[in-house]
């Protein structure tokens, strides 16, 4: 179930920025925090959905970010959550799943369905759980890729793996929210 008619918000103590260049510094830095080198590896600083993402910060202090580019720039039928993470000191507070649903209002009444492709490890359940559930994304496939060796580009600097661990194994999830028009 959402949220989409409440009247107070967590975001409302918080500026949410549409992103500008003047931010790359500040969303590199968040990305390096929350996912290591992987995040620009595999394209979040891509200038090509740069400007897509909203940003809280707390005075210039970057809280969270996520994006939703558009179906062409996806790589699913639909609408695509991009690159979201939220810095550790605010974690768990519901920032991270106000901001997503900001994203999602915001994009034009046409009924393309959002997806999300949301990193987790064995066991676990994915960071942006509450985020998904919140916000009617429903779990469409699990496991829909596996990342399995510690020599990986993606997974040499990931900030969750331990040089003691005999490999990095992480998994993606595949979400969907479907819009109505």
């Amino acid at each position: 179930m959402n949220n989409f008619g409440s009247t107070r918000n967590i975001l409302d103590d918080f500026d949410v920025v549409q992103y500008k260049s003047k931010h790359l510094d500040v969303l590199k830095a968040l990305f390096i925090e929350s996912f290591g080198g992987i995040a620009e590896i595999r394209g979040a600083l891509n200038k090509d959905i740069l400007k897509y993402y909203k940003i809280v910060l707390d005075d210039e202090t970057p809280a969270a970010v996520t994006g939703i580019v558009p179906p062409e720039l996806s790589m699913f039928d639909g609408y695509e959550v991009s690159w979201t993470c939220t810095s550790p000191k605010y974690r768990g507070s519901g920032i991270c799943a106000e901001l997503l649903r900001k994203c999602i209002l915001d994009l034009p009444k046409d009924g393309i369905p959002v997806f999300c492709d949301c990193w987790r490890f064995p066991g676990k359940q994915i960071n942006l759980f509450n985020a998904m559930q919140s916000n009617g994304f429903q779990l469409l496939v699990p496991e829909a890729s596996v990342f399995s060796t510690k020599f990986s580009k993606l997974c040499a600097s990931c900030p969750y793996r331990h040089d003691d661990e005999p490999s990095c194994r992480c998994y993606t999830d595949v979400w969907k929210f479907e819009r109505k028009l």
